[in-house]
């Protein structure tokens, strides 16, 4: 199928929803995205943009529905199969994950983004082997630039519980990348998970600082580590501020009712000494 060129309006609208998306101003993403479709709509790279702005929302039968019109649309390019494919690895439909980033491959021949993608889903399935594979193999493909490839490889280290390599691995995606908060938040993790409490509350500190789209989970990775350190006080108030930030993220809401059991707190309401705070 030819794909139909854009006219300027709808080129230009691309362009400013994506920077849109850059700055998490998601709205204002989606509402260029609409008028884009609603002037071209058999403009597949729309489609597949707004798919991946609707994945990063956490819409996912959305994401999934524009990504698979992109297709429909004649735009069989690797990107859109690594895009739908990180949108079932974050549903957990992991097969279906695989095959897309398999046929991205066969698309786009051996593919950095396609095989971190692949790495990812193969941690989620505590395939470690077969992930790492795939992080060395994408490092190789990216000399210099692969700060997010090691911070995924040494993710997966840290699941598998070889801390001194995960450490390894996020000082030197910090080195490549000073400015990346999901770095710091790896890495504090990890030193929460070894015990080292002070270096952790550094990181996590840091990446809070740093901020961006994933600074609910630094939030709540800080949380977990005053957890650990029975400050339940400021352990609950950080966990209430990640489920401010991101309220459909599971994972916070069950640290915070676990919290709650401990304390002997109620489940509805923050302790009283916290209300309205933050941890520091």
């Amino acid at each position: 199928m030819t794909v139909k060129r854009p006219t300027m309006l709808v080129r230009g609208l691309n362009v400013r929803g994506l920077r849109y998306r850059a700055k998490g101003r998601y709205d204002q993403a989606l509402a260029d995205f609409d008028r884009a479709i609603e002037l071209s709509p058999d403009h597949p790279w729309t489609f597949y943009n707004r798919g991946d702005t609707y994945r990063e929302m956490k819409r996912y039968d959305q994401s999934l529905a524009d990504f698979g019109r992109a297709v429909e649309l004649g735009a069989p390019d690797a990107r859109v199969f690594i895009g739908r494919g990180r949108t079932y690895w974050a549903m957990g439909r992991h097969d279906d994950a695989l095959a897309d980033f398999d046929r991205a491959m066969e698309l786009g021949g051996a593919d950095a983004s396609a095989l971190v993608g692949r790495g990812m889903t193969y941690v989620a399935m505590e395939r470690y082997d077969d992930a790492l594979a795939d992080y060395d193999r994408a490092i190789e493909l990216t000399p210099g630039r692969h700060a997010s490839v090691i911070f995924a490889r040494g993710h997966a280290y840290r699941e598998m519980g070889r801390y001194d390599q995960a450490l390894a691995d996020f000082d030197r995606a910090t080195e490549l990348s000073a400015a990346d908060a999901r770095v710091f938040t790896g890495r504090g993790q990890t030193y929460g998970e070894m015990g080292q409490y002070d270096q952790a509350l550094a990181d996590l500190n840091r990446a809070i600082e740093l901020g961006g789209p994933n600074q609910a989970l630094a939030i709540f990775r800080r949380g977990e580590t005053y957890r650990r350190m029975g400050h339940y006080d400021r352990a609950l108030a950080d966990f209430d501020h990640a489920i401010e930030l991101d309220p459909a993220e599971d994972e916070f809401a069950a640290a915070r009712t676990e919290i709650c059991q401990v304390t002997g707190g109620s489940d509805d309401d923050a302790l009283p000494s916290n209300r309205g705070t933050t941890a520091t």
